[in-house]
């Protein structure tokens, strides 16, 4: 895409958010351009029901598909959606994005945890509901197996992942998000990575203790934004 294309985009999209310069302006270094590396990979978005943070979810992912950066969503469900995991969306997505040869390797390669967290991905079971717990023998290593699995596909096609509500998230899906938090930050400066985009209603943060402690140790990779108004 032209220089000239990209920068009327920009023009574009800076009008789409009137009012709202100085969070594009905090924004700028995590979004997506397709040809450098950002100099953020996790954006946080906290603030009431009702404020926008959808909104500004659907802009991200317009300009990410300007730049032809995958972008992969899932919404986290209060109690739960038919007992279906949301970051299992996001990892389906994932391995659709190279080659299906490189598909089945990775499949292959990382069975024995996908089969501990989500087994429907093997084509094991066509109900979600009857998904296997994680194996009590070592969940941390099927963690950081399915973490490391992602890392491994945006090696060779960067992606985005956008985590909403994340104060309904699931417990596999809270435990692998900080699986990938732990192992992108190992990773940072030898490799390309996902960016990882969560929003969260403020008040309802209680639950994500765990999440905002490991992000505190990488405050220099992460963009931290409290939003009063979006829309």
């Amino acid at each position: 895409i032209p220089k000239a294309g990209r920068e009327a985009f920009g023009a574009l999209l800076a009008g789409r958010f009137v009012g709202r310069q100085s969070l594009m302006s905090e924004l700028r270094d995590f979004l997506p351009s397709g040809d450098n590396r950002p100099g953020h990979i996790i954006a946080t978005l906290s603030g009431p029901p009702g404020i926008g943070k959808s909104r500004l979810i659907h802009e991200i992912k317009i300009h990410a598909q300007f730049h032809d950066v995958p972008f992969l969503h899932a919404a986290c469900q209060q109690g739960g959606e038919a007992g279906i995991r949301c970051f299992e969306r996001i990892v389906r997505e994932a391995l659709t994005l190279n080659s299906s040869a490189d598909t089945q390797r990775l499949m292959r390669q990382y069975k024995n945890s996908f089969r501990a967290l989500f087994p429907g991905l093997l084509g094991e079971s066509q109900n979600f509901s009857s998904a296997r717990p994680i194996q009590p023998e070592s969940p941390q290593k099927h963690l950081d197996q399915v973490a490391r699995c992602l890392i491994e596909i945006a090696e060779t096609t960067p992606f985005l992942i956008a985590l909403e509500d994340l104060q309904w998230i699931d417990e596999t899906s809270l435990g692998l998000l900080c699986a990938l938090i732990r192992n992108m930050t190992a990773a940072f400066n030898s490799k390309a990575l996902p960016q990882v985009l969560l929003t969260h209603r403020a008040e309802e943060a209680r639950g994500l203790d765990t999440v905002y402690e490991l992000l505190s140790k990488f405050s220099q990779l992460v963009i931290q934004i409290r939003a009063m108004l979006l829309i």
